[in-house]
């Protein structure tokens, strides 16, 4: 399962007293000594002061002082021809690392940020961000944690470890749509309110993600579904019926065609999978795939994060073509997302990174030039 672990990182961010000393002044994370209100922070550059939450890149007003943000200090992401990088949000002051956030049967479940999708009106505009049993409400006011997690794991209709959440609006109804796979129970799919409440829909087993196909073109349904990508096929949320089997974790709805990714011993496979017919045609095949949210420009597919290192368009012919990569191997990229055109940040794609050496979470921002 995801996320097992079997070390604590250390924590290297702390908040200390120094009147004297200017934003960004070189600290120690072992003895910080930051002025009231910033705290000493880890970067790719190395230990200084800064504000607390990070910033860059808001919807409203000038940004917090930037972390990491000095000439070369994304010199380990590798771009294609045209396009940027930039920081959009630091989170690591939002949530503390847990190596051990909660412990179901053998298993053992962190915290760390993994999923990031499009948040807008009736809720804050800005990005979600999965960690854990957390969601975090990134907007232009600043972070806020939704904790869902205040329970024994495998307690009734109340999840356990979220794997990844997107905004809809289901038959009129706006929600968040979050779902949730743990060893034993917690799992299936959950709706959460705009004021943040949330609700069991669906007790399937081990639910990774979802599709939400708003037209109704897959299967020529012609009615919104929704469509769980399960440890053991994806599944159709309005009556459980299993469109297809294997173990599915990542899809998206292309055309009136699923695109999803199924895991296997010897790796994840792209696969499209036909409307009615449900014939398979078989995509890239790399060590893991996982598809993200958000639709690219023609003729592209879909986007994915493969490797946990590289962004990446699909190609009409199934081919994964690399826009953006670390090189530095403590920096794992988890997922990412394009929000829609009439987003109030439309335009880029915001790739969530973590580097739990440097006990660090944020967002960047990359974009391609017209």
């Amino acid at each position: 399962m995801r996320r097992i672990v079997t070390a604590v990182a250390v924590c290297a961010s702390a908040g200390c007293f120094r009147p004297a000393a200017p934003v960004g002044a070189v600290c120690d994370p072992a003895a910080p000594s930051c002025p009231d209100g910033q705290v000493c922070r880890n970067s790719a550059a190395g230990a200084t002061c800064q504000l607390p939450g990070g910033g860059g890149d808001d919807l409203d007003g000038p940004p917090s002082p930037p972390v990491d943000t000095a000439p070369g200090a994304f010199a380990y992401v590798q771009l294609a021809n045209g396009w940027s990088v930039d920081l959009h949000r630091d989170l690591s002051d939002a949530i503390a690392f847990n190596a051990a956030d909660f412990v179901d049967g053998p298993e053992t479940y962190d915290n760390a940020p993994d999923w990031v999708f499009a948040l807008e009106a009736p809720f804050a505009t800005g990005l979600g961000v999965v960690a854990g049993r957390r969601i975090l409400e990134v907007a232009s006011g600043g972070v806020t944690v939704h904790d869902f997690g205040q329970h024994p794991p495998n307690s009734p209709k109340q999840a356990d470890d979220l794997r990844s959440a997107t905004q809809i609006t289901f038959r009129g109804v706006p929600m968040v749509i979050a779902m949730s796979s743990s060893a034993n129970g917690g799992d299936g799919l959950f709706t959460i309110s705009p004021d943040w409440q949330i609700e069991i829909s669906n007790i399937e087993n081990n639910v990774r993600g979802a599709a939400f196909d708003r037209m109704g073109a897959f299967d020529a349904r012609g009615v919104a579904e929704i469509y769980l990508g399960t440890d053991h096929g994806i599944v159709r949320d309005s009556d459980d019926a299993v469109i297809t089997t294997g173990d599915n974790q990542t899809l998206r709805v292309v055309g009136s065609d699923l695109l999803f990714v199924r895991t296997s011993a010897a790796g994840d496979q792209l696969v499209r999978l036909a409307s009615v017919s449900h014939a398979e045609a078989m995509f890239a095949a790399r060590k893991r795939i996982r598809l993200v949210e958000g639709t690219p420009r023609e003729p592209y597919l879909a986007w994915a994060i493969v490797n946990d290192k590289q962004l990446a368009r699909v190609t009409p012919a199934g081919e994964l073509e690399v826009v953006a990569e670390t090189s530095d191997p403590a920096f794992v990229w988890q997922a990412a997302v394009e929000p829609r055109a009439a987003h109030a940040l439309a335009g880029a794609v915001y790739v969530l990174e973590s580097n739990r050496g440097l006990d660090l979470d944020r967002v960047l921002v990359l974009r391609e030039a017209p």
